[in-house]
């Protein structure tokens, strides 16, 4: 799958990127963000933005923890809303 980034004059979205369970803990996440808001600039965006899934209290989330490394800033939380069919 190829990772999304979408653009808005000076705003960039970091959307849909996701490494192969085998493939994980190898930096590929890392620089593909570091890649897209690489590109964003070059696209005059001043403003990039991501959103993640917000971890259980102790419990890890390596996607944020990219984020936050890559230089992101939490802005504020929201619930996590999970469909679920009838069984």
């Amino acid at each position: 799958m190829a990772p999304a980034r979408y653009l808005d004059g000076a705003d960039a979205g970091l959307n849909a990127a996701a490494t192969l369970p085998s493939h994980r803990g190898r930096g590929a996440q890392s620089a593909l963000i570091a890649a897209r808001a690489a590109a964003a600039a070059e696209a005059g965006c001043r403003h990039v933005h991501a959103e993640t899934w917000k971890p259980a209290d102790g419990a890890p989330n390596p996607a944020l923890a990219n984020l936050l490394r890559a230089g992101l800033t939490p802005l504020y939380e929201r619930d996590n809303w999970v469909w679920r069919a009838k069984a």
